[in-house]
């Protein structure tokens, strides 16, 4: 029977030290709320280029091909050393794809694994119990791996996984309570179970179509989110908010303008009922605004209209429009079109929604 310690691993491919510390904190963590106790460490801050005579001779026992030219991971070879001589029972990481970084690599992990009956976990759902004042935090993440090429590349997840947990650790007031990756490009299946959790302040990601790729299928999901108080941040886009029920925002004295454009030949037919729209908008439920100009596009998508808005949008507080899917049918779409805007865009349909770059900061319009 393997009687060898809990070990967790950690490696990132960062300068800083904050991706590392925000791993050890799951991992021992993790380990604490399952009963295993504190782990041994076993720390990689990057890769070695050059491997010592000790580490080649570690390198060529541990089955590792042509370890005079590829990197080495020395706290990684160290533990899998030590795990072939049965001093290993438990290996925890936050993501098993921190212990490999191509398929050779994967291949040497399983076999060890396997051959000494290790126990392979992921840090899953963490909780903090008695941090107060805290906003509990949950990374998510859709990587689909390369299955056209041989061979498994790992290192852009982990890079990834890293600037989620910079971007934790640069809030004080953020503990991190779970890291959901959905890896297959047919089905999620970790995403709902993050969308069920009812105890999250914060849900991360890299861009919001990992959320979903469909305008009106994610701005559903952002409300079901805001429902529950958690809120949608992307790192590489901002906060976003989406509000379907703005009354005092309607109330307030503000510039706008309108945009459309015509996505099939009915719309160019009618394009008098979308102004009458607009009109009786103004007229019964924002009679405060003010509509200074009118942008339309004969396109089936944003088109020079857009553009000119763009260039003078300065000049309004909001944009109002008949549904955000005329700003893209997806959310790639979207985002780049509320982007260049840079404003508030208030939907007839939908509602309204704006995008801060900076989370926290509040657009002073819509407070």
């Amino acid at each position: 029977m393997n009687r060898g310690k809990v070990v967790g691993y950690v490696r990132s491919l960062r300068e800083k030290n904050h991706d590392c510390d925000i791993q050890k904190d799951l991992i021992s963590r993790y380990s604490e709320t399952i009963g295993l106790g504190m782990p041994v460490m076993f720390i990689d801050k990057g890769a070695v280029k050059k491997r010592t005579v000790t580490e080649y001779e570690r390198a060529k026992k541990l089955g590792i091909g042509n370890p005079e030219t590829t990197k080495c991971f020395p706290a990684w070879e160290e533990m899998l050393s030590a795990a072939i001589c049965d001093k290993v029972s438990v290996i925890i990481v936050d993501r098993k794809e921190r212990l490999y970084s191509n398929l050779n690599d994967k291949m040497i992990l399983e076999r060890i694994i396997h051959d000494h009956n290790i126990q392979l976990l992921e840090a899953e759902y963490i909780d903090w119990p008695g941090e107060i004042k805290m906003k509990k935090v949950a990374a998510y993440h859709y990587f689909v791996p390369n299955t056209r090429k041989k061979g498994i590349r790992t290192a852009n997840l982990i890079k990834d996984l890293g600037l989620f947990y910079e971007k934790v650790y640069s809030h004080r007031d953020w503990k991190i309570c779970g890291l959901y990756i959905d890896d297959s490009a047919c089905r999620r299946i970790e995403f709902p179970k993050l969308k069920d959790r009812s105890d999250l302040d914060l849900i991360i990601c890299k861009y919001f179509y990992h959320i979903n790729r469909k305008t009106l299928a994610f701005l559903k999901i952002v409300d079901e989110l805001s429902d529950k108080g958690t809120t949608l941040i992307s790192i590489e886009e901002g906060t976003i908010h989406y509000l379907t029920d703005r009354k005092d925002f309607l109330d307030q004295n503000i510039r706008s303008a309108t945009y459309d454009c015509c996505r099939s030949d009915y719309e160019k037919e009618n394009r008098g009922i979308q102004k009458k729209r607009f009109d009786l908008f103004y007229k019964t439920i924002a009679s405060t605004w003010i509509k200074l100009a009118e942008y339309e596009d004969r396109s089936n998508v944003p088109g020079e209209a857009f553009k000119r808005l763009t260039e003078e949008v300065k000049k309004y507080d909001v944009v109002v429009i008949d549904t955000f899917v005329k700003l893209g049918k997806s959310v790639n779409e979207l985002m780049d079109h509320m982007k260049q805007l840079n404003k508030p865009v208030y939907s007839l349909q939908e509602g309204l929604l704006y995008i801060n770059e900076k989370e926290g900061i509040e657009s002073n319009t819509v407070q």
